[in-house]
């Protein structure tokens, strides 16, 4: 899209599917057996250029997901598995341009190699999940804008296979397979911002992701990860003056795997493998303002269990985690003059968190 001016405001949107697979149920059980399997190369590109006023918003997005499934209910089970393959390319470009002034700007780019969801209130999860992605995914977010009066935040982020569950008063029992062999997985942000208030980006790559919350009855999760792929996070932030706070934070992990559980039991068993290379910059470069910082993590494996300390808690835990890929993480900072600003950058082959705690 190109027009002079949008005083109602601006939004756009572009997304792309490869395959996708949803079954929801109430009151009865959903027992689901699913294959899916990619071989095409799955693109979504998105152009919004205003050269004039944005109006009161400014907003686009652009997804790419090679493979998608889906299974829920409530009062019951959800039972069986899920099997996905993917071995195109997923690619996710949006560019957003404003020659003018908006109150306020939300843009976001995201790629996802195959993604699978298990969701249940008052009932029980029991599945088995396998993913293998061997095609590369790479999201971009290019922006570019003169005047944002109230916040503004930029996105990309890029996943090679990535498994969410929820559980509301009911028990998990989740199996999980992950396999990232592709040539890359990269989420790439660049942002050019003359004047704003508050600004806010992120870049986000991870190879593998299994995220699992619950917050009642006992939780377990027996899952293997393993990323050949090099992984990619990088943030360049340029602003010219702003008022308030602007941050940029780039994160990228080769395996992560999260169970978190507001019930009294979680167990979790979990193999962790990569030699791929992760490398996440963020860069911040601006004239006048208030607060700056810039933040930059890599990660080689990580996994994370929390438990319920007020209802006896507890945890047992397995891990084990190899990383023979170099891991890097890079923070560049470029003022003039400002009220505070700040740098981090952490880089980590392998982290391991287990607590009882509260996760509310």
């Amino acid at each position: 899209m190109n027009v002079v001016s949008a005083p109602g405001g601006t939004s756009t949107s572009s997304s792309a599917i490869g395959q996708a697979v949803t079954v929801s149920s109430t009151d009865a059980a959903v027992a689901l057996q699913s294959t899916q399997q990619t071989s095409g190369a799955v693109a979504a590109q998105n152009y919004t250029q205003v050269s004039g006023s944005g109006g009161a918003y400014f907003t686009t997005s652009t997804s790419a997901t090679g493979a998608s499934g889906y299974a829920s209910t409530c009062c019951a089970g959800v039972a069986g598995s899920a099997t996905q393959t993917a071995s195109g390319a997923v690619t996710a470009e949006d560019t957003a341009l404003l020659g003018g002034a908006t109150q306020s700007l939300s843009v976001s780019a995201s790629a996802v190699g195959v993604t699978q969801g298990w969701s249940v209130t008052n009932g029980s999860i029991t599945t088995t999940t396998t993913q293998a992605n061997q095609g590369a995914v790479n999201a971009r977010e290019t922006s570019s804008a003169d005047q944002v009066s109230g916040s503004a935040t930029y996105g990309a982020l890029a996943a090679g296979n990535d498994l969410e569950t929820s559980g509301t008063n009911s028990a998990l029992s989740l199996t999980v397979s992950q396999s990232q062999t592709g040539p890359a997985v990269a989420a790439n942000l660049g942002v050019t911002q003359g004047y704003g208030v508050d600004i806010s980006s992120s870049a986000t790559a991870t190879a593998n992701n299994i995220n699992a919350t619950a917050d009642s009855n006992g939780s377990t999760l027996a899952s293997t990860q393993v990323n050949t792929a090099p992984v990619t996070a990088g943030g360049l932030v340029q602003v010219g003056s702003w008022s308030g706070s602007a941050s940029t934070v780039s994160y990228g992990v080769a395996n992560s795997a999260l169970l978190s559980n507001s019930g009294s039991y979680t167990s979790g068993t979990n193999d962790q493998s990569n030699s791929g290379a992760v490398t996440v910059s963020a860069t911040f470069s601006g004239e006048t303002g208030g607060v700056a910082s810039a933040s930059a993590t890599g990660l080689g494996n990580a996994v994370s269990a929390y438990a319920c300390p007020v209802c006896s808690g507890q945890i047992q835990a397995t891990s084990v985690q190899s990383n023979s890929g170099g891991v890097s993480a890079a923070t560049y900072l470029s003022l003039g003059a400002v009220g505070t600003a700040s740098g981090q950058a952490s880089a980590v082959g392998n982290t391991a968190t287990f607590q009882v705690r509260s996760t509310k």
